[in-house]
């Protein structure tokens, strides 16, 4: 820091915003009460008088897969430009073999490098239906309090039918893969927005579900083992 305190950026400033630079505030002190306030709000050792900080993410991420359409792929942006941070969404798949997911920065003349890409995550243990269905497999996207991408965590939905006097019950057992602390899982949020394209949605609730074609759903329990 202190690069406006370079005589020849504070002229530059002047002529631009045709106005004098106001020198009253202290730099370094305001920066130092800030990181100190901000450890304070993060440390369950101090109890400090709320004040709310809402982070964003500076550049809007988009989910790339493999499709059996013509065009061989699938996007959805999961997170748009300026959206609030830390948060969490879950993507809805319906697949019959494990699937690699890519992600990116979506708008590359926004990005300041040359390589807007993320990473790419790799979705396992997924197979079909005992009928030879896609299986529905829910996938946990998150940017982190530090700003960071990542793929949280995946579970594949199996229906089963009951057997005995109710066979016409079908139950949907879920088994999940995490990747993620406990903390991670405590700080989750749920995202409020509908999105999505192809055979991809966002979860708003644990009881509801919006697909691509913003038509609300009513999710089934399951049971997760």
């Amino acid at each position: 820091g202190g690069a406006t305190r370079i005589p020849a950026v504070k002229e530059q400033i002047t002529k631009f915003f045709l106005k004098d630079i106001s020198t009253t505030l202290n730099a370094d002190e305001a920066v130092a009460r800030g990181c100190a306030l901000q450890c304070a709000i993060l440390s369950p050792a101090f109890k400090v008088r709320e004040f709310s900080i809402t982070d964003i993410v500076p550049y809007s991420i988009t989910l790339r897969w493999k499709t059996s359409f013509e065009d061989g792929t699938g996007e959805c942006e999961v997170f748009c430009k300026n959206h609030p941070a830390p948060f969490s969404k879950v993507i809805t798949f319906h697949k019959k073999e494990p699937f690699e997911l890519e992600a990116f920065y979506t708008n590359l003349h926004e990005v300041p490098y040359p390589d807007p890409r993320i990473g790419s995550f790799t979705i396992q243990n997924v197979f079909p239906q005992s009928d030879g269905d896609s299986s529905k497999v829910k996938v946990k996207v998150r940017v982190n309090i530090h700003g960071i991408f990542s793929v949280a965590s995946a579970s594949v939905i199996e229906e089963q039918n009951v057997e005995g006097d109710h066979s016409d019950v079908s139950v949907e057992m879920e088994t999940s893969f995490k990747n993620e602390s406990k903390d991670d899982v405590d700080k989750m949020q749920v995202d409020q927005e509908e999105g999505g394209h192809q055979k991809c949605h966002a979860e708003h609730t644990p009881e509801e579900e919006i697909d691509h074609t913003g038509t609300k759903t009513k999710s089934r329990k399951s049971q997760e083992y």
